[in-house]
């Protein structure tokens, strides 16, 4: 969410109805007419910030990450005191991977306006990114305390909860992110996931399903769903989730793999091979699908490319479990004990 609310109207700033003109077509989606208009605009109104900053906000929308930062970074080389712009500039690096650089600029913008919820909240969403989830936590929930509403820190809050392992407040803060936002389809599919790893399928199913009926093109819910459902034992059905997945989103790698499983219990073998291929041409460094591959290919009596497929997920994941065993249990079917016992 970019903050482009306007202000300015003095000297060195274009007329108030200009500004609220970009921001109405800012507001329309009409990002390349944003564009050109505020670059008319800044030449002869070069240090309006406001201007910089809506400029900044086109850019991000049409994902020119680089031009959007270079705006903000103007903007706040005029004006330091510009938390808006601070936060801005922070979504936009977090947008582009740089977590670190972005969590300075939402908590320079939280220095100049202690209450900006909005910047507390993406704090929070940026320090989850980088594995600090207490801190991420506190942020979420200092969001809610200044803005009780605020669905989407009830969500990213629930998010934290889950990967903090506690489900079941992560249902609670869910729960309330939907209470506040029914149509709130992402709330709707975190639900789901919390509601499958507290072993509730049948209710994580029921979100899923919710989430679709309000966004039909979710391909993150159909996965989801595919995946709760195979483990309620309807194969059939996951394959269905996994294969709409994949048609709203051919290069979903986690959709093909999990395509892959569900064929495989199917018993369809060359298929499940075809699909892990496939997600491992789309991410080649995926150690989930080069176990699976591996277990489809020594199911289909190929032992020497399962052993490979196993090595090379232990060559990106030395610490994973189950391709050990799975290496193991293959070296054994060979005969190489010392092998298998390692």
């Amino acid at each position: 969410m970019n903050k482009t609310q306007a202000e300015g109207g003095g000297m060195n700033d274009p007329r108030r109805e200009n500004v609220n003109a970009l921001i109405a077509l800012f507001n329309q989606g009409r990002l390349e007419e944003v564009v050109e208009r505020a670059n008319l605009l800044l030449q002869q109104f070069p240090e309006a910030v406001i201007l910089l900053n809506i400029l900044g906000g086109a850019y991000a929308g049409l994902r020119r990450l680089d031009a959007a930062i270079e705006s903000y970074r103007r903007a706040l080389g005029i004006r330091p005191d510009f938390a808006e712009a601070h936060y801005n500039l922070g979504n936009a690096l977090r947008e582009k991977g740089a977590l670190a650089a972005a969590i300075e600029s939402f908590t320079r913008a939280l220095e100049i306006n202690p209450d900006f919820a909005e910047a507390e909240g993406n704090l929070g969403v940026a320090l989850h990114e980088t594995g600090d989830l207490p801190d991420a936590t506190r942020h979420l929930r200092r969001a809610i305390e200044i803005r009780p509403d605020f669905a989407e820190a009830h969500n990213n809050l629930g998010r934290a909860l889950g990967d903090a392992g506690d489900p079941a407040a992560a249902i609670e803060s869910f729960a309330r992110a939907l209470e506040i936002e029914p149509g709130f389809a992402e709330a709707h599919n975190n639900l789901g996931n919390a509601f499958k790893e507290k072993g509730d399928l049948a209710a994580a199913i029921e979100s899923f399903a919710r989430a679709l009926e309000i966004k039909p093109g979710f391909a993150e819910a159909h996965n989801n769903l595919g995946v709760a459902l195979q483990e309620s034992g309807d194969p059939a059905a996951a394959i269905e989730s996994f294969t709409r997945a994949l048609e709203i989103d051919p290069d979903f790698a986690e959709a093909r793999c999990n395509l892959g499983n569900a064929l495989k219990e199917k018993g369809d073998l060359a298929a499940a091979i075809a699909s892990f291929a496939r997600a491992l041409e789309i991410k080649p460094n995926f150690a989930e699908a080069l176990n699976n591959l591996g277990n489809a290919l020594k199911d289909s009596g190929d032992l020497k490319a399962a052993i490979e497929s196993y090595q090379r997920a232990l060559e990106i994941r030395p610490d994973y479990p189950e391709a050990h065993y799975s290496l193991g249990r293959s070296h054994q079917i060979c005969h190489r004990y010392k092998e298998a016992m390692e």
